[in-house]
């Protein structure tokens, strides 16, 4: 499975990929760079950077404040892994993926390092919706 769409870092409109097969999720290191993202390098060597990113789910938009690995050559400005595709899982609906609303389980107590924060209403950027048929 491979889903594109669109979200956002901050205020700044990114395009995300989900990949089931990476277990952590990934930022471009230009992109972060570019976004002055507060970046530290970890004991293994690598490189994380802390953001809030907010995604398009089938009832609205949720925030989650994240680690992400920077990296090189990644297909698009943010990789999703199944740190982000737990609490947040795809679905396929009529033919494209979106993201599910966490459940209210995981909102009461949700793993680190996620916090979720509902968006009021339905999705407020009805253009950064993953499928082309999703209206508010």
């Amino acid at each position: 499975m491979s889903a594109q769409f669109q979200a956002f870092l901050g205020q700044t409109r990114v395009t995300v990929d989900l990949d089931p097969s990476s277990p952590t999720s990934s930022i471009s290191l230009a992109l972060a760079h570019a976004l002055n993202l507060p970046c530290i390098f970890t004991e293994s060597g690598h490189q994380t950077c802390s953001t809030i990113l907010a995604v398009p789910t089938v009832n609205g938009f949720y925030r989650s404040r994240l680690d992400f690995v920077a990296g090189y050559d990644l297909p698009t400005d943010v990789v999703l892994g199944n740190d982000w595709m737990v609490p947040c899982e795809p679905i396929q609906l009529e033919g494209c993926y979106s993201l599910q609303q966490p459940t209210p389980h995981l909102l009461d107590d949700p793993a680190s390092p996620h916090r979720w924060y509902p968006v009021a209403g339905l999705s407020p950027f009805p253009s950064l919706a993953p499928c082309a048929h999703h209206t508010p």
